[in-house]
């Protein structure tokens, strides 16, 4: 009967187990599609800048790129995309027109029909943050999971 015990309270423990490792299909259908908004660094002097992301799924997991209207960043393959607890992270790697190497972190949230992006980065040898703003322009039409 003690091990019976044991073996209830050990599966109720694991069942309260902190956040899941993996987001779920539907989880990933609400970030997928094309999303346009502005983005501006708001410690810098930089022009606001509009920005697409476009997020597909692939294999139960989304994938993507992001591009800005300047050309500064062209079009940029996403790294290390990550969704959990409701929260999309995911990371831009490139070289800017002055040869300087730059990094942004985005973590975002949907909000209704938005998603609201809080970055950090560094370009060079200098940091910077700042929002981004956008509205989903198109429905992902990928169906590759």
């Amino acid at each position: 009967m003690r091990f019976i015990c044991l073996f209830l309270l050990t599966l109720a423990l694991l069942g309260c187990g902190g956040t899941r490792n993996q987001a779920s299909l539907s989880e990933l259908q609400n970030w997928a599609g094309t999303w346009q908004g502005k983005g501006i660094r708001e410690n810098r002097a930089d022009p606001v800048r509009d920005w697409t992301l476009k997020l597909t799924i692939k294999n139960n997991r989304l994938t993507g790129f992001m591009q800005d209207d300047g050309g500064e960043m062209g079009k940029q393959n996403l790294n290390k995309i990550r969704l959990q607890d409701g929260i999309l992270t995911f990371n831009l790697n490139f070289e800017s027109a002055r040869g300087l190497q730059v990094t942004y972190r985005h973590e975002a949230v949907l909000k209704g029909d938005k998603i609201l992006s809080e970055f950090k980065g560094r370009e060079g040898g200098r940091s910077f943050q700042g929002k981004w703003e956008a509205v989903k322009i198109a429905e992902d039409d990928s169906t590759h999971n």
